[in-house]
């Protein structure tokens, strides 16, 4: 203790005030650790849509059936086709229409298509299935088809029913083409089916997918895309905290932690300089 005039000045033993600076600084929350911080949440994967086109059906068996659909109106839904032998079931309905094979996928170019020629039965937005049933059963079915995306990327599965048993089955990637890519489907059966249903697969790695994020990630307020991973394309997260405060909000609540143990420590030496003086 010094004195000078009528003040002292008060030295507190450097233990006492490590002791207290600890205290205060152990009521405050801890900045999140790793094992602490919730997972980034997981974004909704949505396929995107692989459309078909297909012509030129011809099935064989004790009669043949063919059409190259350039009898039909562009615009035409499948389940209105007038088809001699052919009934054209699609799912989701109303999904798969007749189009003009130098128009269709929404890119209108000249010859777009190696294979497809004139009118074409295609899915113009919506992805599905076709069935073609047929009122005689047959052994052999043929076409040509169209997916819109480049060749190699994917491929078409003809699968083929007696009623509702399956018979037979052949998917074909698709190997040539322009813009889209175009193949050729040959199924044969030795047991004779009536129906025939087609699909779309990719065929290369895994399904492309649109990112939907959840409205209520409140750690990607703007809807903006996922931080990722350079190479990788996994998703890091975008919060080091738990999502209930920043690095910066941390960061200011252990500066205020110093201040208020600082505050504490300076009323403490004036209340001892105080008691002193009265005495």
């Amino acid at each position: 203790m010094a004195r000078h005039g009528r003040r002292e000045f008060v030295s507190l033993p450097a233990g006492r005030a490590a002791a207290l600076c600890i205290f205060f600084s152990a009521t405050l929350p801890r900045p999140a650790t790793a094992a602490a911080v919730s997972p980034t949440p997981t974004p909704t994967a949505t396929a995107l849509p692989l459309l078909i086109a297909i012509d030129n059906i011809v099935a064989a068996g004790s009669t043949q059936l063919s059409t190259d659909f350039n009898s039909f109106a562009p615009g035409t839904l499948a389940e209105n086709l007038t088809v001699s032998g052919m009934t054209f079931t699609p799912d989701p309905p109303g999904t798969w229409e007749i189009g003009q094979s130098t128009t269709i996928f929404q890119v209108p170019l000249q010859t777009p298509f190696q294979t497809l020629v004139g009118n074409v039965l295609y899915q113009p937005s919506t992805p599905g299935t076709l069935v073609i049933t047929f009122a005689t059963p047959i052994n052999r079915l043929s076409c040509n088809f169209a997916e819109d995306q480049p060749p190699g990327a994917s491929s078409l599965t003809a699968q083929a029913y007696t009623d509702t048993t399956l018979v037979g089955s052949v998917s074909q990637i698709t190997t040539t083409g322009n813009l889209f890519g175009e193949g050729a489907i040959n199924l044969t059966s030795a047991t004779p089916f009536n129906k025939v249903r087609f699909s779309g697969n990719y065929a290369v790695g895994p399904t492309p997918t649109a990112t939907a994020h959840s409205p209520s990630d409140n750690r990607n307020p703007t809807g903006g895309t996922l931080n990722t991973e350079p190479g990788t394309g996994t998703a890091l997260p975008l919060s080091s905290g738990g999502g209930s405060c920043s690095v910066a909000d941390q960061d200011s609540r252990w500066a205020v932690a110093f201040l208020m143990a600082v505050a504490f420590l300076m009323r403490l030496a004036r209340g001892r300089i105080e008691q002193r003086a009265g005495h």
